[in-house]
C-alpha cells in the first residue's frame, strides 16, 4: 500500500492552530452507553472508605469531553498538570475529587493524534473527495486519571452533598472541558458540558453552589468555551437582576460568555498546550507544565501570588483567542457606570421652578443639587474617568495589579500616547482590516479546491458508485494494491490531485496569517477590558451605596487569596 504526506494535510486544523473548548457549532453530541452498574458502586464503595484529608481545602476537578469524539487528551493532560501543581505546592492532604469524562470505565473515552500516525493515500482521497476527513487521523484510547467518578450529573451532585454535610474552610472548583451558548434570551446563562451529553447551565449550577455554607469562600476555575457566563455564580441564582448572592465566591474564566475559548486539542505534544489554565497554575506554582521555571508573579509586591495575579499574568503572557475575565469585572459591569449619567431634568411645575428648569435644560446643576453631591463626594464632572481620559490619570487610580496589566500590553502592542483606549481601537480596526485582506487571498486557493474537488469527485462517483457507501465491498476493493493504482490513477490524471493539495495548503497558510493577527487583535480587546474595570472601578463610589463598596471589597478580597494548603482548624 502506498502511504504518503497526506497526513500533513489532514493534520494542518489538528496541529497548527489550538484547538477550541467547546463542540462545533450545530454538531449533534454522541452519548454513550451508561457505565455499568457493578463498577460505578465499586467506585462509590471505593470513595467511601478514603481516609479523611487533614486539610480544611476542598477541591473539585471535573471535565473531560461530552463523548469520546469531545474528549481530547489535552483535557486529560490539564488534570495531570494541575495534580502536579498540586504537588509543588503541597496540597498532597487536600480533600480531592476529580469526575473524568467516563470514569474508570474500560471503554476508549479519549480521543488523541499522534503527528507519526501515517494514512494511506487513497484513504485520504477518498475521505476528502467523496467523505469526510472529520476524525481520520484520531486514535482513542481509554484515560489514565483513575478519576474518582464520573463527570455525570449524579456524580456532581454527590460532591455538593458530600460537601455540604463535610464543608471545608475554602473550596475549589476546576472545570476543564467544553463549554455552550446561552439561548437568545438569556445569552449570560452559558453551559458547561458534562459526559454522556449531559450539561449544566449556570443557574442550575448556582442552585448546587447554594448547597454549600454561605461563609465557605469558593474559588472557580473555568476554562470552557462561553465560560464568562459563569461570572454570574456572584449573583442570586445566577440572575444579575436578582442582585448579589449571599455566598462567598469568586472565579476566573477563560474568555467572556459570547466567545469560544483555546484549549481542546487531540496532538499529544505537551509543550503545544496554549490555553487559559495552563498559565493560570504556573504562575500559581512557579513551573510550567513541560517543567520549566515561571516567574511568579508579585505586582503588589505582598511577597505572594493571588489568584487575581495569576490571572493578569494569563492577560499579559497567553498566546491565544481568550480574553479572560473574573467576578469583580462582572460585579463593576453591574453596579458602575463607565460615564457620568446625564441629569434628569426636573418637571416644571411652577416659575418659581423656572430658573431650576433653566438651568438644567442649558446643562447646569442648580445649586441645591450641586451642593447636595458635593456633600455626597459626587460633585463634579472631573471625578468621573472614562476610558478616554489621560492615560496617566488611569494609572494613577489603578491597581498594582491592573496597572502592570495596562503597561505590559502597552509595551507588547506597541500602544502609546494619552488616550489609549483610541490607541487600542486604531490597532484593533488595522489589525481586522489585515484579516479581512487574507481572507480575501483565500478566496482563490479555495475556489481551485472546490473546483478540483467537483470535478474529481464526480469522475469516482461516475467509476464507482459504490463509494456512496463507505461499507461497500467496492470501497475495500479500492484501498488494495489493484484499487488502489486505478484510483490514484484518476485522480492524478493532469496533476490535479497535485494541484488540489496545493490549494489546501496554500489555503491554511492564509488562515494560519489570519489567526495570528487575530490573536493580537485579542490582546488589544485585553487591554480595553481591563481599561473598562479600572475606569468602572473608579466611579463606582459614585453611584454606589456603601453595603454595594463593602460588597465590592469583599469580592475583591476571594480574589486576592491564593492556592495554599490549609489546616483544618485555621
Amino acid at each position: 500500500m502506498k502511504f504518503s504526506h497526506f497526513s500533513l494535510i489532514v493534520g494542518v486544523a489538528t496541529f497548527a492552530f489550538p484547538g477550541l473548548a467547546c463542540p462545533p457549532d450545530g454538531e449533534p453530541i454522541d452519548k454513550v452507553a451508561p457505565l455499568e452498574k457493578v463498577e460505578k458502586q465499586e467506585e462509590t464503595a471505593e470513595a467511601t472508605n478514603k481516609p479523611k484529608m487533614l486539610n480544611g481545602l476542598r477541591i473539585l476537578i471535573a471535565g473531560g469531553g461530552y463523548s469520546p469524539s469531545g474528549n481530547q487528551i489535552s483535557l486529560e493532560s490539564n488534570v495531570k498538570y494541575f495534580r502536579k501543581v498540586m504537588g509543588i505546592l503541597d496540597l498532597g492532604k487536600a480533600e480531592t475529587r476529580t469526575l473524568f469524562a467516563d470514569g474508570r470505565d474500560k471503554g476508549r473515552d479519549l480521543q488523541y493524534a499522534d503527528p507519526a500516525f501515517r494514512i494511506p493515500e487513497t484513504n485520504g482521497i477518498l475521505a476528502e473527495l467523496v467523505g469526510s476527513t472529520r476524525g481520520l487521523g484520531h486514535q482513542y484510547r481509554s484515560n489514565e486519571l483513575n478519576a474518582d467518578g464520573s463527570a455525570l450529573l449524579a456524580d456532581l451532585d454527590k460532591w455538593f452533598d458530600s460537601t455540604s454535610k463535610n464543608p471545608g474552610k475554602e473550596a475549589l472548583i476546576y472545570f476543564t472541558g467544553h463549554g455552550g451558548k446561552g439561548d437568545k434570551k438569556t445569552p449570560d446563562n452559558t453551559t458547561a458540558h458534562l459526559w454522556s451529553g449531559q450539561k449544566i447551565k449556570v443557574r442550575d449550577f448556582v442552585k448546587r453552589l447554594d448547597k454549600l455554607p454561605k461563609n465557605m469562600p469558593v474559588t472557580l476555575v473555568m476554562v470552557q468555551c462561553y465560560s464568562g457566563g459563569f461570572t454570574n455564580v456572584i449573583f442570586k441564582e445566577g440572575d444579575p437582576k436578582k442582585g448579589m448572592s449571599d455566598h462567598a465566591r469568586a472565579g476566573f474564566f477563560a474568555t467572556v460568555q459570547d466567545r469560544v475559548a483555546a484549549g481542546c486539542t487531540p496532538d499529544i505534544r505537551e509543550k503545544n498546550y496554549k490555553e487559559y489554565s495552563t498559565s493560570f497554575w504556573e504562575a500559581l506554582c512557579g513551573e510550567s507544565r513541560v517543567g520549566d521555571p515561571v516567574d511568579k508573579p508579585d505586582f503588589d509586591g505582598d511577597g505572594r501570588t493571588s489568584y487575581a495575579e495569576a490571572h493578569a499574568h494569563v492577560i499579559l503572557t497567553s498566546d491565544t483567542i481568550d480574553i479572560p475575565i473574573k467576578t469583580s469585572g462582572a460585579f463593576l459591569r453591574k453596579f458602575s457606570k463607565s460615564s457620568q449619567p446625564k441629569a434628569k431634568k426636573p418637571e416644571k411645575k411652577s416659575d418659581s421652578n423656572a430658573t431650576v428648569t433653566k438651568a438644567c435644560e442649558e446643562g447646569e446643576k442648580p445649586k441645591e443639587e450641586t451642593e447636595a453631591k458635593k456633600e455626597d463626594g459626587k460633585e463634579s464632572k472631573e471625578d468621573w474617568l472614562t476610558v478616554e481620559s489621560h492615560f496617566d490619570k488611569i494609572l494613577k487610580v489603578a491597581s498594582p495589579i491592573d496597572r502592570a496589566v495596562l503597561e505590559g500590553l502597552s509595551k507588547q502592542l506597541g500602544l502609546k500616547g494619552e488616550n489609549r483606549a483610541k490607541s487600542a481601537r486604531d490597532l484593533t480596526k488595522k489589525l481586522e482590516d489585515g484579516r479581512k485582506a487574507f481572507a480575501e487571498k483565500k478566496k482563490k486557493p479555495d475556489e481551485e479546491r472546490k473546483r478540483i474537488k467537483t470535478k474529481l469527485s464526480g469522475q469516482i462517483r461516475k467509476r464507482w458508485p459504490e463509494v456512496s457507501n463507505p461499507y461497500h465491498p467496492t470501497v475495500s476493493k479500492l484501498l488494495r494494491a489493484k484499487g488502489s493504482k486505478e484510483l490514484l490513477d484518476l485522480v492524478g490524471k493532469d496533476g490535479e490531485w497535485e494541484k488540489y493539495k496545493k490549494a489546501k495548503s496554500e489555503s491554511a497558510g492564509y488562515e494560519k496569517k489570519r489567526f495570528d493577527l487575530e490573536r493580537k487583535k485579542v490582546k488589544c480587546m485585553r487591554f480595553q477590558r481591563v481599561l473598562e474595570n479600572i475606569v468602572l472601578e473608579a466611579n463606582l463610589p459614585l453611584v454606589a451605596d456603601e453595603k454595594t463598596l463593602t460588597r465590592y471589597k469583599e469580592l475583591c478580597e476571594l480574589e486576592a487569596l491564593t492556592l495554599q494548603a490549609i489546616p483544618p482548624k485555621a
